[in-house]
């Protein structure tokens, strides 16, 4: 082969080797990119999940915690005024029973509208609703009418002892209610 035909041949080669050099640099490129595209998708959707959860959470799993907390609370308070009721028949202690009960009620709604989404909170919060619903049935409605009847403290304890267990059922589901909420 004469010098012109392979000097030919070499810048021939030569301009292959670029291009394929080119074309790997091309590719290259274009994979990094669509990976650095990728990443970014997967990191704003995680950005977004993590955010709708941290919405929910401060917007209702939280308030709806503290409701609950509020109901348990409440309920003790309907305990010790109708307790007081029973042992001084002091129509005060009546007042504040009556005004737990309506502000268990308001909190109920409140609970209830927070726990919306969520459907097994909210059977939870009913059934504890409804064991509350029939302690006061079956304990302090009696106990009232009892009382106002003119039946003495003596008389009533081991109705009030009774009433005690039914109202640990409902305190013991809104108990666990409030950890299905820290959870």
């Amino acid at each position: 082969m004469s010098s012109a035909a392979t000097a030919a041949t070499t810048v021939t080669e030569g301009r292959r080797a670029r291009m394929t050099t080119s074309r790997r640099l091309s590719v290259m490129m274009l994979g990094m990119t669509v990976l650095v595209l990728a990443g970014g998708g997967i990191g704003a959707a995680a950005l977004s999940h993590t955010a709708a959860v941290s919405d929910r959470l401060a917007d209702h799993i939280s308030p709806a915690r503290t409701a609950v907390s509020r109901l348990e609370s409440g309920l003790l308070e309907q305990v010790a005024a109708v307790r007081g009721y029973v042992v001084t028949g002091d129509p005060e202690a009546l007042r504040r029973y009556e005004d737990g009960v309506a502000a268990e009620r308001a909190t109920a709604r409140r609970a209830r509208d927070l726990l919306s989404g969520e459907p097994d909170a909210r059977r939870e919060l009913d059934g504890a609703l409804a064991l509350a619903e029939r302690w006061r049935a079956e304990y302090p409605a009696r106990l009232i009418a009892a009382r106002r009847a003119g039946e003495g403290a003596a008389e009533l304890a081991p109705v009030v002892r009774r009433g005690g267990v039914a109202f640990d059922a409902a305190q013991a589901a809104l108990t666990g209610l409030e950890a299905r909420l820290d959870r």
